[in-house]
């Protein structure tokens, strides 16, 4: 979740101070390439802050903002410049997004500054979209409203119940610590999920469970007051809990969402103001530095680069621009 969000008490914006690159990471994981550590791949204007990401089979990039109402693309080589993907009416913010099947898929909205009875999801097909190489749109994107959440205090994270499922959908509500899970065929959703480890906390920033991940029968989250990274196993039926709640990291200093490596032994967590990427392993527990830069300000979501010639780590966030902020999509470069 951004940083800029007035209902959750602000997490301050974007730190300038120029920390130095670090990394700390298990030797027989990832390395740096040629010592590059962290580079800008693109930014957005007209946004202060980028909140969630999602990656396309064709490699290029789908971002979010909690400041804008619009869904932007950026091309993964930097052919083009941003560009307007989609247009969703009656929000003031998106967050969460999930592809579901091929070219389809699913976000979160929200009136931000009003979030009562403002939560929503839209389905975006992008099946028809093209874009030219100077950033021309050829074709738009479909937007269609899948259901209004008026129960919802604040949706954010979301992720698929299964591989193999193309209607269901689980969304964390951040403010209530529940998620919820959603039939997109139907628009009919109820609470599937409830626990105290992703519940917020009145002496925190109103932010319990955040990120939201499936890999096999587990549910990962971030849990942003709470400072926890955990799983849970789950029913992909049902989306609803099978077992209890294990902690696999604590101390997490504003965790957002994340990414799961495909191998399915690390999760990159994206820190919100620490400028952060941390590393926590998923067979041992425990957690590191992956990187640490002024690139990484507001850092909010983390997605995996699909080439397989390359490997990196795309991060949404925000950068200075005099005295206030630009969205921001930064790139760390893994040898894996």
């Amino acid at each position: 979740m951004s940083s800029e969000l007035p209902s959750f008490r602000s997490l301050g914006l974007l730190a300038l101070a120029c920390l130095p690159s670090v990394l700390s990471i298990p030797t027989s994981h990832c390395s740096w390439q040629n010592g590059i550590n962290v580079t800008t791949l693109g930014l957005v204007p007209g946004t202060k802050s980028l909140e969630n990401i999602a990656i396309r089979h064709n490699g290029n990039i789908l971002v979010t903002s909690v400041s804008s109402s619009t869904l932007f693309g950026l091309s993964s080589q930097g052919k083009h410049p941003p560009v307007p993907v989609a247009q969703v009416a009656g929000v003031t913010g998106l967050l969460g997004i999930t592809e579901l099947e091929m070219d389809i898929f699913y976000v979160v909205g929200s009136n931000l500054t009003s979030t009562e009875s403002s939560n929503g999801v839209w389905r975006v097909d992008l099946r028809n979209f093209q874009v030219s190489q100077n950033g021309t749109i050829l074709q738009p994107a479909s937007v269609s409203l899948v259901t209004r959440v008026p129960s919802a205090l604040q949706l954010n994270g979301m992720t698929r119940l299964s591989i193999n499922d193309t209607k269901s959908l689980l969304i964390s509500d951040s403010s209530r610590g529940t998620v919820i899970h959603l039939d997109v065929d139907t628009g009919k959703y109820e609470t599937a999920i409830q626990e105290p480890e992703m519940a917020s906390l009145s002496t925190g920033l109103g932010i319990g469970v955040n990120g939201i991940r499936i890999r096999d029968s587990n549910l990962y989250f971030v849990s942003l007051d709470q400072g926890l990274f955990a799983r849970v196993p789950i029913s992909l039926a049902s989306g609803t809990t099978s077992g209890p709640v294990e902690t696999l990291a604590s101390n997490i200093t504003f965790g957002d969402d994340f990414a799961l490596s495909e191998d399915g032994q690390w999760a990159y967590v994206a820190t919100n103001g620490p400028q952060e990427v941390i590393g926590i392993d998923l067979i041992r527990g425990g957690d590191f530095v992956v990187a640490s830069s002024p690139l990484l300000g507001s850092a909010s979501s983390i997605a995996q680069e699909q080439r397989h010639a390359r490997k990196g780590l795309y991060v949404t966030g925000a950068t200075s621009s005099g005295n206030s902020t630009t969205g921001h999509v930064s790139r760390i470069a893994l040898e894996c």
